[in-house]
């Protein structure tokens, strides 16, 4: 589709064909060939500067690209890059009348932030989205922004957040399970993990793992090979030599993807590992 689009001269389907595309390729991942299309993409669509893409395929490709360019930059270590293309995306959208394209802005945006542990900003998108779910009734929205904003309640000790998080995944699964249900488990874990439910949330990692390979949607795979690690590390009489093991798989496999986020976030739990173990040096060496 994307090589077709390159020949057709028209800036409208280019801008769509490159915004899915560069959004798949963010999913495999191969994030260096993402940044490519999606940037192509909002290229195509600043020489077209039209909003009637978004009654002829659903969305509107350059506030999309926006949004997954900043999940592109966020994963490959640019945290810095990725809050003004946010910002960039989110004004737009919410100034289109179409609801529920205003909604999955929003969701891209709050996930965006949460995976940089910013609650407060994912909080904040999180809240749009179960407005415009409210206000439209749409149930699948409703269940992202009440997953959303159960997380970021939980990171600043909610006590109602986590029930909230736990049920509003349960409808999630059974109202769009897979993909979408995939995208999100992370959060669940680390809420499971907090709580200290750790054979829930190795359980849940255990699923996660199978269908990240089994769908070949593998971006997320280094963390949640680090979350198992932090499972078994928690436990009493802990394998010490298993879990570094586990954690250098999730850090090599972080490097294979060129996903800088992963590979500090393994990176910190590893040198807390070592520097427990008295090899201060070497954990100096990996951070």
């Amino acid at each position: 589709m994307a090589n077709y689009a390159d020949t057709s001269n028209d800036n409208g389907g280019h801008a769509v064909a490159h915004r899915f595309y560069g959004s798949l390729l963010f999913f495999l991942p191969d994030f260096e060939r993402a940044k490519e299309h999606l940037e192509s993409a909002i290229a195509s669509y600043e020489q077209l500067n039209s909003e009637r893409l978004v009654d002829e395929y659903g969305h509107d490709p350059k506030v999309l690209s926006l949004l997954f360019l900043a999940q592109v930059q966020n994963y490959r270590g640019y945290p810095d890059r990725t809050v003004p293309l946010v910002h960039e995306a989110i004004t737009p959208a919410e100034s289109l009348n179409f609801p529920y394209g205003t909604a999955h802005a929003h969701w891209i945006a709050s996930q965006t932030f949460l995976d940089i542990n910013d609650f407060g900003e994912s909080g904040q998108h999180s809240k749009k989205i179960l407005t415009i779910s409210e206000e439209k009734r749409f149930p699948f929205f409703s269940c992202i922004g009440a997953i959303l904003s159960g997380w970021a309640g939980h990171c600043v000790q909610d006590p109602e957040a986590f029930k909230q998080l736990e049920h509003n995944f349960r409808r999630l699964e059974t109202i769009s399970p897979g993909m979408v249900t995939l995208q999100h488990i992370a959060t669940l874990i680390d809420a499971l993990i907090r709580e200290q439910q750790f054979d829930q949330a190795k359980r849940r990692i255990l699923d996660a793992v199978n269908d990240s390979n089994k769908i070949g949607c593998k971006y997320r795979l280094p963390e949640f090979i680090r979350l198992k690690g932090l499972c078994l590390l928690a436990e009493k009489k802990a394998d010490l030599h298993e879990v570094e093991n586990i954690f250098l798989e999730s850090l090599n496999l972080a490097r294979q993807h060129k996903a800088k986020l992963w590979e500090l976030r393994t990176a910190n739990s590893l040198a807390r590992v070592w520097g427990d173990q008295k090899e201060r040096q070497k954990a100096y060496d990996l951070l």
